[in-house]
This record gives C-alpha cells, sequence and structure tokens, in this order.
C-alpha cells in the first residue's frame, strides 16, 4: 500500500485536533475529535462544497445502480452525505442501515433516517448489499490485507 498524508480535512486541520504522528493510524479517539470540531464548524450537508457533494452523489448513485429494492448496509458512514442521499430518493424501495466506528460522526444521519438504523456494534444481518466506502486509510497494512 502506497503511504499518503493529509495534514487536513474540510479545512480543520488535524495539528489542531492531535498530535499526528507518521507512524500511527489515527484511532476513535482523534474521529471523536474531529467530528465534533466539524460539526462546530458546519451545521448542514449544504455548507460543505460542492464539488465534493457532487463527487458523493455519484458514489451513491452507483451504489444503488441495479438495486430494484431491498435492505442495505453502510459500514463506515463517516459523515453520512451518500447515505442521507440514498435515503431521501430510494428510502420507498430500498431499507438503509448505517454503522461507524464514531458514534459522533453520524450525528446528521441520526436525525434523517428512523430509529434502529444507526448502529454502533450489533448490526444484525439479512441485508442484500453491503458497501463499504473510503475506509481503507484508517486500516493498517496488515488489516488491508
Amino acid at each position: 500500500m502506497i503511504k499518503f498524508y493529509n495534514d487536513q480535512w474540510f479545512s480543520i486541520s488535524f495539528s489542531d485536533i492531535q498530535k499526528l504522528s507518521r507512524t500511527k493510524i489515527a484511532g476513535q479517539d482523534f474521529y471523536e475529535c474531529f467530528y465534533q470540531a466539524f460539526f462546530n464548524k458546519y451545521d448542514s450537508f449544504d455548507d460543505i462544497d460542492s464539488s465534493w457533494r457532487e463527487q458523493k452523489l455519484a458514489v451513491g448513485d452507483f451504489i444503488v445502480s441495479g438495486l430494484s429494492a431491498g435492505k442495505i448496509l453502510s459500514v463506515g458512514a463517516g459523515l453520512g452525505f451518500v447515505e442521507s442521499y440514498i435515503h431521501s430518493e430510494f428510502r420507498d424501495i430500498l431499507e438503509l442501515h448505517v454503522t461507524d466506528f464514531s458514534d459522533v460522526s453520524n450525528k446528521w444521519l441520526r436525525e434523517i433516517l428512523p430509529q434502529g438504523r444507526v448502529h454502533k456494534e450489533d448490526i444484525g444481518n439479512g441485508y442484500d448489499l453491503i458497501y463499504i466506502s473510503n475506509v481503507d486509510y484508517s486500516l493498517t497494512d496488515i488489516e488491508f490485507i
């Protein structure tokens, strides 16, 4: 795997959140602090850069392409923009569930999705599709393999 380093995300400097390391992958405490800073800075998805949102809408369209109905699970939902889009556009045919290792990250999703659809650990079973998007950066080389 090629190492790639960022020093900010959504104009939030990582060094303002936690001491950075080139040898240790950010853990849950980093993400909790990052998402708290994110939600202090942004009030809604509309506040996020429009080109980022357009890219994520294309991801959402790709994920649901070919599905006519079913129960789906997003693993590593993060902010949940893609999931918010899928739910708003396809809620009549898709039952969307999400999980992320940060409880803070899915703040807006908890306001959008029906109760019982945002999971921390017990994700249940019986999904027609499970997708994992953009979580490789949070894995060590051994976990990735």
